[in-house]
């Protein structure tokens, strides 16, 4: 699969790629992750993601939050800083903001 682009869901479910390692995060926080995946759905962008501590999170992000929080250009394996505070008007956590600290390694580096 490509680095960059985020895949259709016919292209994911017709991947390797294990759905189930995945789970919606629990508690606020600010955390570092390697992009692992990203999909598109029909309104937003679901993104998957590895924590430093060995976590393994999905989560979406919508158009109105400043085009899907940049993460449509960001690569797959880019080392980020995540951000999820709880929503205004209900306690679901939800992916506010995403800072790029590393592209991923070069093809020949891995």
């Amino acid at each position: 699969m490509s680095k960059f682009k985020a895949h259709s869901h016919y292209q994911m479910y017709r991947s390797d790629f294990v759905f189930s390692d995945y789970s919606f995060i629990d508690e606020e926080g600010t955390f570092r992750a390697v992009l692992d995946n990203k999909m598109w759905g029909r309104m937003n962008l679901t993104a998957f993601f590895t924590f430093d501590d060995g976590r393994r999170i999905m989560a979406s992000a919508y158009q109105n939050n400043d085009y899907y929080l940049g993460l449509p250009n960001i690569d797959i394996g880019s080392t980020l800083e995540l951000t999820f505070l709880k929503g205004k008007r209900s306690s679901r956590i939800c992916l506010r903001g995403v800072t790029l600290i590393a592209p991923p390694p070069a093809e020949n580096e891995e």
